[in-house]
């Protein structure tokens, strides 16, 4: 195998010095490298301004308390006012815990500019 000249394989064998380099050392110099890397820095910092987050979603506690079973009544209500009481009581509570809840994902929602979304005051 012999060595061919770069003419005879079409490649242009350029020997000129780079430009701003007057001493034919073909490897930029330091400050150009320097240069270089600042430039590089900002371009990718241009491009991480424009990089997405990624999704968020809401609180799972939300989620669990607005999915909350409402409280079962049970037989004694109807002849114990004290366990008639207690239910109300539970079953007020257990408005009062989903709508708060509901209240939250609204606002979480609306932050997120979901369209057409109005969420109520308490």
């Amino acid at each position: 195998m012999s060595i061919r000249p770069a003419s005879e394989l079409g490649v242009a064998a350029d020997l000129t010095p780079a430009p701003g380099n007057a001493t034919g050392n073909r490897f930029p110099s330091p400050r150009a490298l320097c240069r270089a890397k600042r430039s590089s820095v900002l371009i990718l910092f241009a491009l991480a301004a424009c990089k997405t987050t990624a999704p968020t979603f809401p609180p799972a506690a939300d989620l669990i308390a607005v999915t909350e079973d409402k409280p079962k009544p049970t037989a004694a209500i109807l002849t114990d006012p004290s366990a008639d009481a207690r239910y109300n009581s539970a079953i007020e509570a257990w408005g009062d815990r989903v709508r708060d809840a509901g209240l939250r994902l609204c606002r979480f929602y609306e932050r997120t500019d979901m369209e057409k979304l109005v969420c109520p005051t308490r």
